[in-house]
């Protein structure tokens, strides 16, 4: 992994970026049409309103994925001038955002997938805490590395993993306590 990592390039990065959007299309019609959400399958919808699910959903991941990986560009920024780090080459430091983001998502919509198919439908709160869990870890693991063999920032890619970690499971959390 570490010689993987030091010498990723642009079209690796367009590699995963393609796959980021495969995985989400898939998930999006799997959520959408296979395995729609109970009150959406038992009201007896229309196609129509599947066809919107399926369009909103791709329409959140396509805008996800800037959006998400120039919040963490700017938690970047933050957390570089909280620990007095030296300026990394913004090129890199996007292009590992980029990789560690679509990687972890399409860890995560897979063993999703694989999960809706297992237990043939939308699983359960704990499943879904799990599936975040396993999502978040993922993506520190790999800020972890891009920003300790890409960018060389050692003492960065700790703290930058660690508060990356516990940002992407905060909102699985607030939403287990809220339906309690």
């Amino acid at each position: 992994m570490k010689k993987w990592v030091k010498s990723v390039s642009v079209r690796d990065t367009r590699m995963w970026v393609v796959l980021y959007f495969i995985a989400a299309s898939v998930a999006a019609v799997f959520t959408a049409f296979i395995y729609p959400p109970k009150a959406l399958a038992a009201a007896g919808t229309p196609m129509l309103v599947h066809w919107i699910s399926f369009g909103g959903a791709f329409i959140g991941v396509v805008t996800g994925l800037f959006i998400g990986v120039y919040v963490n560009y700017f938690i970047y920024l933050v957390l570089r001038s909280i620990l007095n780090q030296d300026a990394a080459d913004k090129t890199l430091v996007k292009r590992s955002l980029y990789l560690a983001t679509c990687i972890s998502t399409v860890v995560s919509s897979l063993l999703s997938l694989l999960l809706m198919v297992i237990i043939g439908g939308e699983p359960n709160q704990i499943v879904n805490f799990l599936m975040a869990v396993v999502g978040s870890a993922v993506l520190a693991y790999l800020i972890y590395n891009f920003f300790t063999y890409l960018v060389k920032q050692v003492k960065l890619a700790r703290w930058y993993s660690g508060i990356l970690f516990i940002i992407y499971l905060l909102p699985t959390l607030i939403g287990l306590l809220l339906k309690k």
